[in-house]
């Protein structure tokens, strides 16, 4: 790409991204899809123990990746239809979006599988003509590719589906969240998750998870995502949801369940990490621990990506955990640390088994199914427990955490109903919270009485949908909150999408943009560069290439709908120019001033997520340097903070300030 850049024609549509992604994965392709009749692979040394499979049926369901290069040919799909099926992406929504969503991911999978899946290019050539013509993509019996639109990177993200073989639209039915397995050979290859596998009388979806990412960051939206699609197109019992997966889909069961304890009945992880440490304990590692003065944000940065940190939330899901002893891949230590703690929390809902095996040990997915079906979702649980760093995970069932008291630490609410229209609350770090109690909790009309650290407060009837309560005043002191909190314009308060750190920002809408107002044509290839450094690794990772414009050509709709990803500073980007004025860490010529400090030298740099000034509701993350040397390779160059790639080369900061001393992120 280079100096070819994305001005002008690269401007990124749909149907390009597809149409691109299909010409590198068949021309290009890692692996070849294995077809259903094909023999499973399966981590040597894993045995099954006590009739038990390796993993489950259901983890090997349908294949897995195989070495080599295809050498079928992709389907043939008019590339004028390709066209067509991206422009209803964009122009549509609700169903006919979703449908021409999965219409583009059959091509691209129709492509990526070779020959022998050419009658589904056939077929959704078929369905292409229905879905112009005003129609619909059917859903059939049995196994298929879905697919949705992703608003964050301008994608479409497939998932696998399975309908039960008499389903009925009349009739509600169970819905169970497969999560796979990781990609083994290829942690980076399309279409991982499918085939689902077929259970009867549930509907199954098994998300793609954007590879293999634990299910976390960008890959639990995926799941999310994926689960909303499903119930707004089917028959959908909420109230029968259930999750399992093994190895990293027992994590991401894990994370799933501790992060959004009301969308789930019940989790069956197998094999699952929860507590990152027992690697440590289990191989003995001897790595030094390098301190610094970011020792204690590194090691809470950490624990926030450990489930066994929000085993608190589980209070209310039904939850079976099983762990093969002799586990050389994912420790059994996971599965205890986690098993323990709810232990010592005293929840009754868990049962933890362990047995004589490897890292495949673990019951088959009839005998999970057999067990979660008897749970149902209760919205009005009597007592919630909820325990969160961010805003993005704010509470479940009917309490909501809206401030914390200090970022940085976290934040607990434990909620308890005592009797109809009383109850009591224990917070730690929390500053203001709601509560939307209905149901059996709080009749509303009745008074509702609400004791808050030992501070008794009374809502009177009629109850409102939610009532606010808040720590105000000196020495602080429990109210109940009057009205909407207040918001400043700018910088507005942290809420969910818009608190950092400048990861976060990449889980809604964003746009690349690269500035071109260097005086020095060398500096302008150099930000060109690492823009499109930053576009490839994205592509290799998720198998799209996000969107991306000039600074010039960026539109005040691009501003009002998306957070913009600014590379180049003030000289050499224009939106850069406009904003910089008003950030708290900000280049100031050959300076970079971070609040009240000032730091100058040479090849000085700095990235930065912020409110953006033009949009307050959007964020702007610059990565900017005083000098070409200052930008070169700054989207890659300080290595990874934590030992795992699915958190590989991530910006877990809100800002940061370096120079050309700067090797990691200890040393900013």
């Amino acid at each position: 790409m280079g100096g070819a850049g994305v001005a002008g024609g690269d401007r990124l549509r749909i149907a390009a991204v597809i149409a691109a992604a299909v010409v590198i994965v068949a021309a290009v392709s890692y692996r070849v899809w294995a077809p259903a009749d094909m023999p499973p692979e399966a981590p040597a040394g894993d045995t099954s123990a006590s009739g038990r499979g390796e993993g489950g049926t259901g983890d090997r369901a349908g294949g897995s990746a195989k070495d080599g290069a295809s050498d079928a040919a992709p389907a043939a799909v008019p590339a004028d239809l390709v066209a067509r099926i991206g422009n209803l992406v964009r122009t549509s929504s609700g169903r006919t979006q979703r449908d021409a969503a999965t219409l583009l991911c059959r091509f691209a999978y129709a492509a990526w599988a070779g020959e022998r899946y050419a009658s589904e290019a056939s077929r959704a050539i078929a369905d292409a003509g229905k879905l112009l013509a005003g129609g619909t993509v059917p859903f059939e019996p049995g196994v298929q590719i879905r697919g949705y639109y992703a608003a964050n990177d301008d994608s479409c993200q497939p998932f696998s589906l399975s309908l039960p073989e008499k389903y009925e639209a009349s009739s509600e039915y169970p819905l169970l969240v497969f999560l796979h397995h990781h990609g083994w050979t290829d942690w980076y290859r399309p279409f991982q998750g499918h085939p689902a596998p077929e259970v009867p009388g549930f509907i199954v979806a098994a998300p793609h998870g954007r590879g293999s990412c634990d299910y976390m960051w960008i890959a639990e939206d995926d799941v999310l995502a994926v689960m909303d699609a499903v119930a707004a197109d089917l028959r959908v019992d909420r109230s029968r949801v259930y999750v399992t997966g093994w190895s990293m889909g027992g994590t991401g069961s894990w994370n799933l369940a501790c992060r959004y304890p009301d969308r789930f009945a019940a989790a069956y992880p197998v094999a699952g990490n929860t507590d990152f440490t027992a690697w440590l304990e289990a191989w003995r590692e001897d790595r030094p621990q390098v301190e610094s003065p970011y020792s204690e944000v590194r090691w809470w940065l950490r624990w926030n990506t450990a489930p066994v940190t929000f085993a608190e939330n589980l209070l209310n899901v039904h939850v079976t955990c099983e762990h093969g002893r002799e586990d050389a891949i994912n420790p059994i230590g996971h599965s205890r640390s986690m098993a323990g703690r709810l232990r010592r929390l005293g929840y009754a809902n868990v049962r933890y088994q362990e047995g004589e095996g490897g890292h495949g040990w673990g019951a088959a997915i009839e005998e999970r199914v057999r067990w979660m079906r008897n749970f149902r979702v209760d919205p009005w649980p009597e007592r919630v427990r909820y325990k969160t760093a961010f805003y993005r995970w704010n509470g479940a069932y009917w309490v909501r955490i809206e401030r914390f008291e200090r970022r940085l630490k976290f934040a607990e609410i434990d909620a308890a109903c005592v009797e109809p229209g009383r109850i009591e609350v224990r917070t730690d770090n929390v500053r203001r919270f709601s509560l939307s109690p209905g149901g059996k909790i709080a009749p509303a009309d009745r008074p509702l009485t609400v004791t808050v650290d030992g501070a008794a407060l009374t809502v009177p009837p009629p109850l409102p949908p939610s009532a606010a309560f808040e720590k105000t005043g000196t020495p602080p002191a429990w109210s109940i909150a009057r009205g909407e909190e207040a918001r400043p314009d700018f910088p507005p308060l942290k809420r969910k999408g818009l608190e950092g750190p400048c990861d976060d920002l990449f889980r809604d809408p964003f746009l690349i943009v690269v500035g071109t107002t260097a005086e020095d044509p060398f500096e302008r290839w150099i930000i060109r560069e690492e823009a499109e450094r930053w576009r490839r690794q994205w592509l290799r990772r998720f198998v799209c290439l996000p969107p991306a414009k000039d600074d010039r050509e960026v539109t005040d709709g691009d501003i009002r709908s998306k957070n913009l990803v600014l590379f180049g500073g003030p000289h050499a980007n224009s939106i850069c120019a406009q904003v910089m004025g008003r950030l708290p860490v900000r280049m100031e010529g050959k300076s970079v001033v971070a609040g009240a400090d000032r730091y100058e030298g040479d090849d000085i740099g700095m990235k930065v997520c912020y409110p953006n000034p033009l949009n307050p509701d959007r964020l702007v993350f610059i990565q900017a340097a005083t000098t070409w040397k200052g930008m070169w390779q700054m989207t890659h160059r300080f290595g990874n903070w934590f030992d795992w790639m699915p958190l590989d080369n991530r910006d877990w900061f809100d800002y940061c300030v370096f120079d050309d001393r700067s090797e990691e992120f200890e040393t900013f």
